[in-house]
């Protein structure tokens, strides 16, 4: 897993969002294995983007919420951040769960003709990024969406 891209993220309010998210999570998704908040950037993202990204993530097996920003992203492009939600680390196939994501949101966003992210940010609870997954700009082997 990468640990990187921290100096592009400025914390925003990253002081009381653990215990909130967290709390109002949980109560959520109690029986969820994993929890992720998909933080909503809505310069790119409509609902019908938020909704497919969360779709997505629950077809891989991981609980989804949208969330509202936490965090400001100081770069000319715009980042797809999930916020994990437990004391605990991702396990090692989150990394080739990121992939299969992020080839789903590359599919998604080339169909309706918008411009996707460049990557996808895992964040901490810590407001650490955990792992950083680029999103590459060629089409994906996998035939899902």
């Amino acid at each position: 897993m990468t640990r990187g891209h921290d100096a592009d993220r400025v914390p925003n309010g990253a002081g009381k969002m653990k215990a909130e998210l967290t709390q109002s999570s949980e109560a959520i998704h109690e029986s969820a294995k994993f929890l992720v908040l998909i933080e909503q950037n809505r310069v790119h993202m409509d609902d019908s983007d938020i909704a497919m990204v969360k779709a997505a993530l629950e077809e891989l097996g991981v609980a989804a919420e949208a969330t509202e920003p936490t965090t400001l992203l100081k770069a000319q492009w715009w980042v797809l951040t999930l916020h994990w939600i437990g004391d605990d680390l991702p396990h090692l196939g989150f990394d080739s769960l990121l992939t299969l994501l992020g080839q789903r949101v590359w599919r998604h966003y080339r169909k309706i003709n918008k411009t996707g992210p460049s990557r996808i940010d895992a964040i901490g609870t810590d407001n650490e990024i955990i792992t950083s997954h680029d999103i590459k700009d060629e089409e994906p082997d996998d035939s899902g969406e």
